[in-house]
């Protein structure tokens, strides 16, 4: 789509399709980017915005908190942040794995409505024949706002990893079995504009109950 059209161009007329009338992007090293920001620093965007888009981005930002901060403050109260970051396998991709807790706690400090959460399992070398449905979303599961002590949820995950490899080696795929990878599908809703809040990890507040 776009044609020979330059990169950024591109991508605001695909954002426009959904009716967006302003496309930035950040980036470190690129200068294409709108704005030439470290997000393991940088506190917000130059400016403010309504929908923030993170598809495999945070887990190459060493300081990974600073990038949930920077999301945080550059979100417009009622924005919505949509992020697809990887979770389990694909060993070395990034600096970090980003673990469904981590967008629960996110969103229980700082009062953000979770719209969306969707675990998609072997995302990249998924075969055809196993269609593109997720594994479990669990934004559908009754009452489930923190992934605390979800232990049946963790040796699933898990059991399903190892299906995935079980199934490369035995048809001598070995060598693709790197590219079996977990992602999360997050769309995360801004309610206030408050200082952003470091998450402690729910499950321990589950397991000691404070008095």
């Amino acid at each position: 789509m776009g044609g020979a059209l330059p990169y950024s161009e591109r991508q605001a007329l695909f954002y426009s399709l959904f009716g967006l009338k302003v496309y930035a992007s950040v980036d470190t090293y690129d200068d294409r980017a709108t704005f030439r920001q470290d997000l393991n620093s940088a506190p917000r965007a130059p400016e403010k915005f309504d929908l923030l888009v993170d598809f495999g981005t945070s887990e190459h930002v060493f300081n990974i908190g600073n990038a949930f901060v920077y999301t945080h403050n550059t979100l417009r109260p009622g924005g919505v942040c949509l992020k697809v970051l990887p979770t389990f396998g694909d060993n070395c991709h990034g600096f970090y794995n980003i673990h469904p807790t981590v967008y629960f706690d996110i969103a229980r400090v700082n009062d953000y409505d979770i719209l969306d959460f969707r675990y998609v399992d072997d995302m990249i070398s998924r075969p055809d024949e196993r269609g593109c449905s997720s594994l479990l979303s669990l934004a559908d599961m009754d009452g489930l706002n923190s992934f605390a002590g979800c232990a049946a949820i963790q040796s699933r995950i898990s059991r399903n990893f190892a299906d995935i490899l079980d199934r490369a080696v035995s048809h001598g795929r070995i060598g693709e079995a790197h590219n079996s990878v977990d992602y999360c599908f997050v769309a995360l809703r801004k309610r206030n504009d408050t200082p952003f809040r470091y998450p402690g990890q729910g499950v321990y507040l589950t397991e000691f109950p404070q008095t």
